[in-house]
């Protein structure tokens, strides 16, 4: 084993994205639960889900209906930047997939790993317009536009340390 590459160290965590991941999580009676973690691959957010069998009990399908069919890759993996398509994040929350990636990118860019549903929910609907209407405009304006947005983001999902 290449002795750069020990668990722990700087490089370990950046060959394997380990600070690069953003964990949505819920604060519970026991603590907070994990639902979902994004990765950032090739450019694009890999989402996994991280439910535990409790909250499948309690109706959190992340937006499918439970069937014995064979699984079906979605539309929104990776999650794309492209206007349409959607992720569901928890019942009632299905953000456009790329909102939720810029949000992720904001979040990464300011080193927060875990961001509160209920923050990203506030994000979502305070931002989610100015996060569309950003996407829409010229290059040379987005820049300013996305780094007053990405501030905003970044103060706005706060609650989790």
């Amino acid at each position: 084993m290449n002795p750069e590459l020990r668990p722990g160290t700087r490089e370990w965590r950046d060959f394997f994205g380990v600070d690069k991941t953003i964990t949505v999580s819920v604060r519970t009676q026991r603590g907070r639960t994990k639902l979902h973690t994004f990765t950032p691959i090739n450019g694009q957010w890999q989402p996994s889900q991280a439910a535990t069998s409790r909250q499948l009990r309690a109706g959190w399908t992340f937006g499918r209906k439970p069937n014995t069919t064979p699984p079906v890759e979605p539309d929104w993996l990776p999650l794309s930047r492209t206007a349409g398509s959607t992720f569901p994040l928890a019942p009632g929350v299905d953000p456009q997939a790329r909102v939720l990636a810029i949000i992720l990118d904001a979040l990464l860019s300011g080193s927060r790993h875990e961001v509160d549903l209920d923050d990203l929910k506030v994000v979502l609907s305070q931002l989610g317009s100015y996060i569309i209407q950003c996407c829409s405009l010229p290059p040379e304006q987005r820049q300013g536009a996305g780094a007053a947005l990405c501030s905003e983001i970044l103060r706005r999902c706060a609650s989790v340390d």
